[in-house]
């Protein structure tokens, strides 16, 4: 004799799953990088289309490094940038941060990686710290932006000297709000980020005694990269140097590349 089938139990509807702010960056994340992949490439730098950065504006790129001041900071540790914050390299560095342009990312990060060599000379070790980006800037973009720079710029500096064991730390977070730096004198913006960075708790053994470049994309007064180094020395770093993908160009009766803004 056949068992009688068991009654169908109703099926309970699935609710959907709401992503964390974590998973919304990364989500944003992703779309840009398949946009990317389905979209024709334009040059990040100048918009010449069909390749994602023309000859011409990777040369500004390309350096030399060269040694900038930091007005803000006259006793500053050697700091050096890539290249003029102006032209195309203006247009590519904001193309990267506000418009999801993650294809030129290793350029970048090539061009960080001479600035840090310049800035730190040759050694054996070295660890590279990013200055942090805000929640609000890490969900709008879908990344930490300088930390991806950083990355990249590791990869070149292991490639081009063998022997240097160059790592990147995320050792900084913000530890209050900060207002917007755009449009704020060189005294505003140092008030501004006073004391607006922390070191996380896992890394102060990480960092003690070893040598560390503090990066970023563009320095300005250079008041940001002096507060992330005061964070980083209280952690116990040694910051050797500071770099940047690019410097603000001539303000203000000083050199071009005086990093004023």
């Amino acid at each position: 004799m056949t068992p009688p089938t068991p009654p169908t139990l109703p099926t309970v509807p699935t609710l959907p799953t709401v992503p964390s702010r974590s998973a919304a960056g990364r989500l944003t994340g992703l779309a840009s990088a398949l946009l990317a992949l389905v979209a024709v490439p334009a040059c990040a730098g100048c918009g010449r289309p069909d390749v994602v950065l023309c000859a011409d504006c990777r040369a500004e790129l390309g350096g030399p490094a060269r040694v900038v001041p930091v007005p803000v900071w006259p006793d500053a540790p050697p700091t050096a940038a890539a290249a003029r914050y102006d032209g195309a390299v203006a247009t590519c560095v904001n193309a990267w941060k506000e418009r999801g342009r993650h294809d030129v990312e290793p350029v970048l990060g090539a061009a960080l990686a001479q600035a840090v060599a310049l800035a730190a000379g040759p050694r054996p070790q070295l660890v590279l710290v990013g200055v942090p980006s805000s929640c609000a800037a890490r969900r709008r973009r879908g990344a930490d932006g300088v930390r991806r720079l950083a990355l990249h710029a590791a990869v070149s500096l292991r490639s081009a000297t063998a022997a240097s064991a160059v790592r990147v730390l995320p050792a900084l977070r913000l530890a209050r709000r900060v207002a917007d730096q755009a449009g704020l004198s060189a005294a505003a913006r140092s008030a501004n980020v006073a004391g607006a960075f922390e070191v996380r708790p896992h890394a102060p053994p990480l960092l003690a005694g070893r040598p560390v470049v503090v990066v970023d994309d563009v320095l300005t007064t250079g008041a940001t990269l002096r507060e992330a180094a005061r964070a980083v020395t209280v952690a116990g770093g040694v910051v050797v140097g500071l770099a940047s993908v690019s410097v603000t160009p001539l303000r203000r009766g000083l050199s071009a590349l005086s990093g004023l803004d």
